[in-house]
């Protein structure tokens, strides 16, 4: 049977993410989930992305990347893209690469893993 590790609520935390990251592989895990929250909360972005893609991390979006998304969306008004208490998201999403944009449009809302006897639905809450 193969193992899994499910992450979450990354929030930006390369050095917490790496860390995590040998962790999982000490325990000789198979497969990672993340279930949403990689990039808001500290400016690493960059970083963050280039461990999901390096580990083949399968993601799905979680609230903060429905906020990244949203911060883009010009059909909206919306203190998001002003407001002083999105000072943090703000930053964020103007360090989006196009490339980093495109992942977080693809992510789906949940994911399904089948690697079980019985079907576990995956999503961030």
């Amino acid at each position: 049977m193969k193992k899994i590790a499910i992450i979450t609520d990354i929030h930006g935390n390369y050095y917490g993410l790496e860390a995590c990251i040998k962790d999982i592989f000490d325990e000789g895990i198979d497969e990672i989930y993340c279930l949403g929250d990689l990039f808001t909360g500290l400016p690493n972005t960059k970083n963050i992305f280039e461990i999901i893609q390096r580990e083949k991390i399968q993601c799905i979006r979680g609230n903060n990347e429905g906020y990244l998304l949203k911060f883009y969306d010009k059909s909206l008004v919306d203190d998001m893209k002003t407001a002083v208490k999105f000072k943090s998201l703000q930053f964020i999403a103007k360090q989006l690469s196009p490339e980093i944009f495109r992942y977080i449009v693809s992510l789906p809302k949940t994911l399904e893993v089948k690697s079980f006897s019985q079907k576990i639905i995956l999503c961030h809450g």
